[in-house]
């Protein structure tokens, strides 16, 4: 049995459980080890094979297994199988026999030939969206609309400067000059003082939504300028439109060492942040 260990933020679970589904079309006989369950109440997944305790034995993921191996290498460690953020393995997806899949697995590389089951997956119907989603898609208006997100940009790990959203204005404003940009923020005040926005551009406070709101408001609109974070991503991935532009700045992490060359699918536009 292949088991994918389901951690980490809502947005890296859905990547997790996106190779679950892979692994399953491939035919393998395949789990997940429910490390946290997030991505079930929130996407409604109930049909998903959860490993027993008696699957994971092997792999040392109860405590008292990881105590018992600080000193003794597990028998299964062979077949733990990790990933470079980012990165494409052809050989993850191919491994013989058992194995314990542990990682975030952020490619669409992994999951392309069940990319309509992700989407299925993960699209919410507007029926189980919150009120707060729901009073933020009211705010889109009618036409063709462009989500901008500029999340936390005083944080460290934002690599997504003034001149990146400044430009990514330009870029947008040659190819759908007519599109309204809707900015999502928490910080709207420090925005209007460095981004030159055009006249009827909106704001939805992405401060009182949750990332889930942020993601599924987001993917309702017709174009996306990202943040460096994996619910813009999603939200960009899972956007509907055929004929959508999706800008992403060229330097993803704020780390120089993390270099996600798979990450970004060919059609997106990447833009320099300096």
């Amino acid at each position: 049995m292949k088991i994918v260990k389901i951690s980490g933020t809502l947005a890296e679970q859905m990547f997790q459980y996106a190779l679950y589904l892979r692994l399953r079309h491939e035919g393998n006989d395949v789990a997940l080890h429910a490390a946290q369950r997030h991505i079930f109440a929130t996407f409604n997944l109930t049909d998903a094979a959860i490993a027993t305790p008696e699957q994971l034995a092997p792999y040392g993921t109860s405590l008292a297994s990881r105590i018992k191996n600080v000193f003794n290498k597990p028998a299964a460690e062979s077949n733990i199988i990790t990933d470079t953020f980012g990165v494409f393995s052809r050989d993850a997806i191919s491994a013989d026999g058992d194995a314990y899949y542990r990682g975030t697995w952020a490619s669409p590389r992994y999951f392309e030939p069940v990319a309509d089951a992700v989407r299925q997956a993960f699209v919410l119907p507007d029926s189980r969206l919150s009120a707060a989603a729901k009073g933020a898609i009211s705010m889109l208006g009618d036409g063709e609309t462009v989500a901008m997100h500029i999340h936390r940009p005083t944080n460290p790990e934002n690599t997504c400067t003034t001149d990146y959203y400044n430009w990514a204005i330009a870029n947008l404003q040659t190819f759908v000059p007519e599109a309204r940009i809707v900015v999502f923020t928490d910080a709207p005040d420090l925005v209007k003082q460095h981004i030159l926005l055009p006249e009827g551009s909106r704001f939805v406070p992405s401060g009182a939504l949750s990332q889930t709101d942020v993601m599924q408001v987001m993917l309702r609109t017709s174009h996306i300028v990202c943040a460096n974070t994996l619910t813009s991503w999603w939200a960009a991935w899972l956007m509907p439109n055929p004929d959508k532009i999706v800008i992403v700045p060229q330097r993803w992490s704020a780390n120089p060492d993390v270099q996600p060359r798979d990450l970004m699918p060919i059609y997106w536009t990447a833009i320099p942040v300096t």
